[in-house]
């Protein structure tokens, strides 16, 4: 793009130099010093790679054929305020917000109904309390395991305050 030797005319390729005037008109600014066939083709790959950039979110996030055999809605536990979890499930499955959501492989996908198609979804879509989940602690979650480990661990903290009561009053000469 550079203009003939003696620095007034067209330059090698064709194109006008910009601001050069040219039998009394200005060469166009738009065409940034390129033959106007350049210009086209340059467009022409500008639009095509804002189409491929456009449509290459859609396509990584497709939905996916992911059946999990609920043949009717499944039972949930509440594991925290707000979010439920499927009991004795071989995966992760959380209930919040209206829809079932499973963690596969690093991806997160959810379905509004326990029978329809998951779909991925892009993480921050995700609600924040199922990402700070550590992955697996919740499958083949049990709930009743979890309620007997809690009334074992009052239990002992029982024991203790009766023990700590008796040493005291023995110390101490209470009756």
């Amino acid at each position: 793009m550079r203009p003939s030797s003696d620095g007034r005319g067209k330059a090698r390729d064709g194109a006008w130099p910009l601001g050069v005037r040219h039998r009394g008109r200005r060469a166009p600014s738009l065409n940034l010093g390129l033959a106007p066939r350049r210009l086209a083709a340059m467009k022409t790959a500008l639009r095509l790679a804002a189409l491929l950039l456009l449509a290459a979110p859609a396509t990584s996030f497709a939905q996916l054929e992911i059946r999990l055999g609920f043949p009717a809605p499944p039972p949930l536990v509440v594991v925290s305020p707000g979010i439920q979890v499927v009991p004795n499930h071989a995966e992760e499955v959380f209930f919040t917000g209206g829809f079932y959501w499973l963690r596969r492989d690093g991806h997160w996908f959810r379905a509004r109904e326990h029978n329809a198609a998951w779909v991925q979804v892009q993480p921050a879509i995700v609600p924040a309390a199922l990402v700070r989940i550590p992955p697996g602690q919740y499958r083949h979650y049990r709930a009743e395991m979890r309620e007997e480990r809690r009334e074992e661990r009052h239990e002992r903290r029982e024991e203790r305050r009766e023990r700590r009561e008796e040493r005291h009053e023995r110390r101490h000469g209470h009756d």
